[in-house]
């Protein structure tokens, strides 16, 4: 099997490409949840795109099933994920979020870090983009 286009189908059916605010700034996330029984699954997509974490939420039992995440949030590993799937692309609807992710992966890799993310000038134009893709990737969402 070919992991690369698996992983890539598997982006296309249950992936949910996100800009969050995240410690006070919005940054680009991916994420992947799935019922805790097919934790298997994303810790092979995890080790296929070579980023991220998986993690296991319990829950009470008269609330959602236990269910766990894969999720990408560095710098590099959103980079890799915008690489990936460069090289195979999206074939659902999903792609149209993506575009607009892709676009915040590249503004954040403009951001300096450190302090006050708003106060540097360079950052603050940065941070509006970065607000209006959120509320574009919000509003016109087709994958979720």
């Amino acid at each position: 099997m070919n992991l690369d286009l698996w992983l890539t189908g598997f982006i296309d059916g249950e992936g949910c490409f996100q800009i969050e605010s995240y410690s006070g700034r919005l940054k680009p996330s991916f994420t992947i949840g799935l019922a805790v029984y097919d934790a298997k699954v994303l810790h092979e997509a995890r080790n296929a795109l070579g980023h991220g974490t998986v993690r296991e939420w319990l829950t009470p039992p008269n609330e959602r099933p236990p269910h766990v995440q894969w999720v990408v949030r560095s710098k590099a590993g959103c980079q890799a994920l915008v690489d990936h799937l460069h090289k195979y692309p999206l074939r659902t609807i999903k792609h149209h979020d993506f575009e607009i992710w892709k676009q915040a992966v590249e503004l954040h890799k403009c951001v300096s870090t450190g302090g006050d993310p708003v106060s540097r000038p360079s950052n603050a134009a940065t941070w509006e983009q970065m607000g209006q893709l959120r509320v574009r990737l919000m509003s016109e969402r087709h994958g979720a």
